[in-house]
């Protein structure tokens, strides 16, 4: 019997619009499932910027100093679910 695993996820960005940081929360709940979150991100044409991977992301600061003014996606991903959020590097 495969052991099936529950998971309800909520994700946030702030400050957005931003200069230097950004600072992603996830909350999650979660039976069963070791974590290993890939976060990546791209500008608006799909060119990806930064990459991370992390085992733990309650709170997780990026910084984006280094990153032109423009739009950008965040992906974080688990493999098992994948969330996109947009912010604005000013």
């Amino acid at each position: 019997m495969a052991n099936k695993t529950k998971s309800v996820f909520y994700v946030s960005i702030y400050p957005n619009p931003t200069k230097n940081k950004i600072t992603l929360l996830v909350e999650e709940s979660a039976i069963n499932e070791n974590k290993h979150y890939q976060i990546n991100i791209y500008d608006i044409q799909g060119k990806l910027m930064q990459g991370y991977t992390t085992n733990s992301i309650n709170s997780y600061e990026i910084d984006i100093q280094s990153l032109p003014v423009g739009i950008y996606n965040v992906n974080i991903s688990t493999g098992h679910w994948t969330k996109i959020i947009k912010f604005i590097k000013e």
